[in-house]
């Protein structure tokens, strides 16, 4: 659904907004103290785990190449094929509804997880990432699986928050790597094209 969105400038901006509308009562009402986090060394912290994403990123693509070389190829090309029509606004806009995702499950869901649900902090990684990954469930039956990957990638943001102690940070990691990730699809999308 949230990939769905990230189409479209509109119907992104119109999300980050329910997002945050969503996220106010949990962020607000968390026991846990969310430190917005300027510091150097959290800033420092969410960078590595930027990269620690990125090289997550690149082993999974090169692993699911090897390990499914007729599957995985034509699914990687149609979900290039996916965000075709993504203007330039529309990726910016995807990167402020990354934001206020993190503002929702980092910044709400997870401390909420925390201090209401008495899990401990990787676990509401954990559950804040498969909650992640279900609404990044694209409806097709070739890139359903990107799900699994989204879940990886929710786990992921929530280990660099608790890392860095930073829900800037993280916000900062999302939101750049979703605008990058829908360049990197444009660039592929061109250079495939000829």
């Amino acid at each position: 659904m949230l990939f769905g969105v990230k189409r479209n400038a509109a119907t992104a901006a119109l999300t980050t907004l329910l997002l945050l509308a969503l996220a106010a009562p949990l962020y607000l009402a968390s026991s846990i103290a969310v430190t917005p986090g300027l510091e150097f060394s959290r800033l420092a912290r969410a960078a590595a785990g930027f990269g620690v994403i990125l090289l997550s990123d690149a082993l999974l693509h090169a692993g699911f190449t090897a390990l499914a070389p007729r599957r995985y190829p034509p699914a990687f090309d149609e979900l290039l094929d996916y965000f075709a029509g993504q203007s330039t606004l529309a990726m910016a806009a995807g990167g402020l509804l990354a934001a206020a995702e993190e503002i929702l499950f980092r910044g709400g869901l997870m401390p909420a997880f925390i201090g209401l649900g008495n899990l401990n902090p990787h676990t509401a990684a954990a559950a804040t990432g498969l909650l992640f990954g279900a609404l990044h469930l694209i409806p097709r039956r070739r890139l359903a699986p990107i799900a699994i990957w989204a879940c990886w990638e929710g786990f992921l943001l929530g280990e660099v928050y608790l890392w860095s102690g930073s829900l800037l940070g993280v916000i900062v990691v999302h939101a750049v790597h979703d605008f990058g990730g829908f360049a990197a699809f444009r660039w592929l999308r061109r250079r495939r094209m000829g």
